[in-house]
């Protein structure tokens, strides 16, 4: 599986490079794009998220998969523009 965590302010273009990959991938993927930040707070404000899916990923912690995966989930909503597929 792969998490595509991205800043809704990129000035290097990254969501636009990263929908193209999300629309290639085949694996599960789950991306997200994060509003009111900037290419570098996606890697510090974005860090709930990152470690939440390596525990789930890597820690087996199943839990975290609703945070992810349900449409009501912590990284589905508010300031998460989120979408998944191959689950």
């Amino acid at each position: 599986p792969a998490a595509f965590i991205c800043a809704e302010s990129d000035s290097f273009g990254n969501v636009e490079k990263t929908e193209k990959d999300y629309a290639n991938t085949t694996v599960p993927v789950f991306f997200t794009v994060m509003s009111g930040t900037e290419h570098l707070g996606a890697a510090t404000e974005g860090l709930a998220a990152t470690v939440a899916w390596l525990r789930w990923q890597l820690g087996g912690d199943t839990d975290r998969s609703r945070m992810f995966l349900d449409p009501m989930g912590e990284f589905q909503s508010g300031r998460y523009v989120s979408q998944i597929k191959n689950w």
